[in-house]
């Protein structure tokens, strides 16, 4: 259908949002459909990759736990400029305690301001994702005729 993402070619797809995953048609003629096995993504994993720029996870204190963060939206104990639209449409900030990063080109990792008057930020405890496994993904629905 056209822009659902199927026109002239047989990529897998998910044109009748099916829950079991994408699927594509195939050239056996006893199977005209198949799955095509590709894992789903858990979201809200607490481990950030890249930057962090996509972490929404629910982590709200800085390494070693010494301090807790504050509310994106709060200027106090630290007046900053991180609490509008921009930033909580694209960084994930918002009127809530939780790590982002919203600015990946100078930092590298997810990080916030502190409630205590004398520390401004700190990155936050949030470890890098490890893709050496895959915990981070789920297979909803196996391929027809896959074990």
């Amino acid at each position: 259908k056209q822009g659902q993402g199927v026109v002239n070619h047989n990529y897998c797809r998910i044109p009748d949002n099916d829950p079991n995953g994408p699927w594509c048609y195939t050239t056996d003629p006893d199977r005209t459909w198949d799955y095509c096995g590709v894992p789903k993504c858990k979201w809200n994993v607490e481990c950030y990759t890249e930057l962090g720029q996509d972490y929404r996870g629910s982590r709200s204190k800085t390494v070693g736990g010494s301090y807790n963060c504050n509310d994106w939206f709060s200027n106090f104990p630290h007046p900053h400029s991180y609490d509008n639209s921009y930033n909580e449409e694209h960084y994930g900030v918002g009127h809530h305690r939780f790590c982002r990063n919203p600015t990946p080109s100078s930092d590298t990792r997810p990080w916030c301001y502190t409630t205590y008057f004398f520390k401004r930020w700190a990155y936050c405890d949030v470890p890098k994702c490890e893709f050496g496994s895959l915990e981070y993904f789920e297979r909803k629905h196996s391929p027809k005729g896959s074990n």
